[in-house]
């Protein structure tokens, strides 16, 4: 009797772990560029943590060619989702391409002009006659370089403007090959890692642009909504782990102490600048922890007074009246 309740509870057990496995909803998150890169690390800590299983979903990740053709992929139904730029679905949605952005990771446009210090670049009419580097002709790199171009009354066949992947520019950049790229904060990071000297443009002060965004097509949010609001919920679950907060001042208590905030943390264009302490790869068992360094770098510290307690640091007293 009592080897017989075991094979069944044994044969229960395995049932529903086949139902569980059945019900989980398989979807396809297709990446603009290689997974590794410290910009799509909520992604790889919310499938490690199993964010994206807590929402019902099997979430699969693959590889494309840039953010424009990762909207081509996701409009055409090669892809579930995929990674961009806000303004990707501006460029493709025009083109036939029915795909919307379903979500922001940041407040500020997550691509920028950067240029080697040496080449003299001032402007952006300086770009003339300059090898620039993107990620790709399909990539939103590219496009919003030739905004940039065309906002100085230039075009592409004014520069050499060469598809070279991540890898391609970091490495050309540091060799001098080309004076200048369209591309994000953490290739800069590594450009400057080198020793290169490297002028940064704001893409915002020159036209209104967007950070990383996660694209859908009109079908797959008209017939998978609660995938397509799951898959949302648990990236940004992970994105507020890795994101700095910041601390709320907490009423003085005593009139002797002043208390001065430690220095307030300057705003990134995207958590994406903020996480680009790294450009090396990896690894994904790892991610969460390594991108914690980075509410390190704004933490307070505690008023040394004990009357007033909270994260300010207290200089000297006030004086006292007589």
């Amino acid at each position: 009797m009592i080897k017989t309740l075991k094979k069944a509870a044994v044969v229960l057990a395995a049932s529903l772990a086949v139902q569980g496995a059945v019900a989980a909803d398989k979807l396809t998150y297709l990446f603009p560029a290689p997974d590794t890169l410290p910009a799509f690390a909520p992604f790889q800590i919310a499938k490690h943590k199993g964010y994206y299983a807590d929402e019902g979903l099997d979430v699969s990740f693959q590889i494309g060619k840039g953010g424009a053709d990762v909207a081509k992929q996701v409009a055409i139904g090669n892809a579930d989702m995929g990674g961009g730029i806000g303004d990707t679905p501006i460029v493709t949605r025009a083109n036939g391409l029915k795909v919307k952005g379903v979500a922001l990771l940041g407040g500020q446009a997550l691509t920028q002009i950067a240029v080697r210090r040496d080449a003299g670049v001032k402007s952006m009419a300086d770009l003339r006659g300059k090898a620039i580097g993107v990620l790709s002709y399909k990539d939103t790199t590219y496009y919003n370089l030739l905004a940039v171009l065309a906002s100085a009354g230039l075009s592409q066949s004014d520069a050499s403007v060469q598809a070279l992947g991540p890898g391609g520019i970091i490495k050309l950049m540091i060799s001098g090959d080309i004076q200048a790229m369209s591309g994000v904060p953490e290739w800069v990071a590594a450009v400057q890692g080198a020793g290169i000297e490297v002028d940064v443009f704001n893409i915002n002060d020159i036209f209104p642009a967007m950070a990383q965004a996660m694209l859908a097509s009109d079908d797959t949010i008209a017939k998978r909504p609660e995938a397509v609001q799951g898959f949302v919920k648990a990236t940004l679950k992970a994105v507020r782990e890795i994101r700095p907060t910041r601390s709320r001042r907490p009423p003085t208590t005593s009139p002797r102490c002043r208390t001065t905030p430690a220095r307030k943390p300057r705003s990134p264009t995207s958590w994406a600048a903020t996480a680009a302490w790294s450009i090396r790869p990896l690894r994904r068992s790892s991610l969460a922890s390594s991108m914690r360094h980075v509410s390190r770098r704004y933490r307070t510290s505690t008023c040394r007074t004990k009357s007033c307690a909270g994260p300010y640091r207290s200089r000297k007293p006030l004086p006292t009246s007589s």
